[in-house]
């Protein structure tokens, strides 16, 4: 019998004194240029009447055993042990006869016929799979000529666990190794699920349900285990912990946004002061007293300078159930566009939060030209928001990460607001208190002496060296080295800046009035227009200012309407006041008579009944 003879799958299982299934298994890993018991074999793949329609043979001549080439197969007690592991001068040889074998298909252009006909032939040479000849010339692409030496196990010579040493004991009752491997990726395959199914449960909750899945795989192979064989140890359960990611993701959105996902890195590199401006909203851990003797926190409107890394901050004093609104920020803005040391921002990338949305309402002031965009970390979008010059940012929802304001606030909070008497620490759960069972001390001083302390804070921020994008430097330094190469801020008229706080509404006239959230407005001009004329207003965001204007068609101011007022029935003001309107009223009637003419409307009604007639006499 020749040296060319390729022995089944059977037959092999039969010399080698081991398992259908471990010798396909074994087959299958040497198909993948995989040594077998420190040896390659050369296998093909054939056609088979089996389930799959196909199955693996492996070369006689690759045992080195004269009787399983040319006799008939024999026991395992026959079958002489493989050689020894090739010497480091055998394994250079066997590198240097598979470049000589590649070196011709290198030569192809990749993916041509001719790389493929090269293949077939080297395959044919060699006696390998293609498959083989493809590996050693992508081994040799990414590590050259040493990358066709076969490395060698680490773990050769030990003994290999799958799971642990209870459950591969166990295992020792499944009829092959093959069986074992499979069962154990059962396993493993479980506890992945299980780590990405759950983000609240440690590893000894995922044994544990390892434990009771094992003894079920062990059933299902008619096999019944006791508990002390059903124990998965932890470090087979730690391998698969990466796939925890999986229900952060689904799980936990903000844990995902903050530690996991994959981020680019900013520069701050060639920045001017105001140049972009970052804005949030963050609660200061310092307890406040209010004069009914509760106690409450201030809410701070933040701004960074993303050059310097200067923080500008607006305290809100809320009342009980209050929060912050649009005009609160607004009012920030104003407080920062009036410092000489600040100004306006060129760009401002702000929250997604509600009280945010009268940053639109600046952009008049601040020269906007475009809308608001979302800016997320996707290049294009950045590279389009470069390209339009957007002046308004808003961040995505969970991304405070995005946002270098963040960790400002936890360097504020902890070293800097931690100085303040009635500092309560950031976990209001558990208030920081001069005695245990006792409520905290609020902050003994007056709004004034807190405004100062709370200006004395930022300066010693904003003073402080810093590493990062600062090398060692405050961002007082920084700003300083700005103006001294010429920075100058842009100010604004603070009118204007009130002016631009406002959003665009219409009403009617009625009796020469107008309503606006439950109030009646008027103004002589208004007093003069007919009921139901509209009217385009222009209403400011702020609260307490009393005046709304109302501007014509063109967008010229019309007037500014006050709160009308309400008279005693025995004022003597409001008769002369309702005399005065109707006067306006005759006024504007006056005004719209003088653009019309006097009509004749005897004549009219003649001249229609003429040309129209009586209709036809019946015969």
């Amino acid at each position: 019998m020749s040296k060319s003879r390729w022995i089944t799958t059977r037959e092999f299982a039969a010399i080698a004194g081991i398992g259908a299934r471990s010798a396909q298994a074994a087959l299958l890993r040497a198909s993948e240029g995989k040594p077998w018991r420190g040896r390659e074999l050369i296998v093909r793949r054939v056609k088979s009447r089996g389930k799959l329609g196909w199955a693996y043979e492996v070369l006689a001549s690759c045992l080195d055993d004269p009787d399983a080439q040319e006799a008939a197969p024999q026991t395992s007690a026959d079958f002489q042990a493989p050689a020894a592991s090739p010497t480091r001068r055998e394994a250079g040889e066997r590198m240097m006869a598979r470049y000589d074998l590649i070196r011709p298909v290198l030569h192809c252009p990749g993916g041509s016929s001719e790389r493929a006909m090269a293949v077939e032939i080297a395959a044919y040479k060699a006696g390998q799979a293609e498959r083989t000849i493809y590996d050693w010339i992508a081994a040799h692409e990414r590590d050259g000529i040493g990358g066709l030496m076969r490395k060698g196990r680490s773990d050769r010579g030990k003994g290999r666990v799958l799971i642990g040493r209870a459950c591969d004991t166990a295992m020792r009752a499944l009829p092959d190794d093959l069986a074992r491997e499979l069962l154990t990726e059962k396993l493993r395959t479980f506890v992945r699920s299980a780590w990405a199914s759950n983000t609240e449960q440690g590893w000894k909750w995922i044994a544990r349900r390892a434990n009771y899945e094992f003894a079920e795989l062990m059933r299902a192979e008619g096999i019944e285990i006791d508990r002390a064989a059903r124990k998965v140890p932890r470090n087979f359960v730690m391998a698969e912990r990466t796939f925890r990611a999986v229900a952060i993701y689904d799980q936990d959105a903000k844990q995902w946004h903050d530690k996991h996902m994959p981020r680019i890195q900013r520069t701050r590199k060639g920045r001017a002061p105001m140049e972009v401006v970052i804005a949030d909203v963050h609660p200061m851990d310092v307890l406040l007293p209010r004069a009914d003797g509760s106690t409450f926190t201030a809410k701070l409107i933040a701004f960074e300078d993303w050059a310097t890394g200067r923080i500008f901050l607006h305290p809100v004093f809320l009342a009980k159930g209050q929060g912050v609104r649009q005009e609160h920020v607004a009012q920030a803005l104003v407080a920062m566009a009036q410092d000489k040391r600040w100004g306006v921002p060129q760009r401002l990338y702000i929250d997604n939060g509600g009280e945010f949305l009268c940053t639109d309402l600046i952009q008049d002031a601040m020269a906007f030209q475009t809308k608001v965009r979302l800016l997320n970390d996707d290049p294009e979008l950045r590279k389009e928001f470069h390209k339009q010059r957007k002046t308004l940012v808003r961040a995505q929802p969970y991304n405070a990460s995005a946002k270098s304001i963040e960790p400002a606030f936890a360097a504020l909070e902890y070293p800097v607001f931690s100085m303040l008497p009635g500092w309560i620490g950031g976990n209001r759960m558990a208030k920081k208190t001069h005695n245990v069972g006792k409520l905290p001390k609020p902050y003994p001083g007056g709004e004034a002496a807190f405004l100062q302390d709370l200006s004395n804070c930022v300066k010693a921020y904003n003073s402080h060296a810093k590493a990062g994008h600062l090398k060692g430097r405050s961002p007082v330094e920084v700003f300083n080295e700005a103006v001294e190469a010429g920075w100058k801020p842009r100010l604004i008229d603070p009118d204007e800046m009130l002016a631009a706080f406002a959003t665009d509404a219409t009403r009617e006239v009625r009796q020469g009035c107008f309503t606006w959230q439950g109030h009646t407005y008027t103004a002589r001009e208004i007093q003069q227009l007919p009921a139901g004329t509209t009217l385009n207003l222009r209403v400011s965001i702020f609260r307490d200012v009393a005046e709304i204007a109302v501007r014509n068609a063109d967008g010229s101011l019309l007037c500014i309407a006050q709160p009308d007022h309400q008279f005693d029935i025995f004022d003597d003001h409001g008769a002369e006041e309702s005399g005065r309107r109707r006067a306006e009223g005759r006024k504007g009637i006056a005004a719209l008579r003088a653009k019309t003419v006097p009509l004749d409307k005897r004549a009219e009604l003649a001249r229609m009944a003429e040309a129209e007639g009586e209709g036809m006499l019946p015969e």
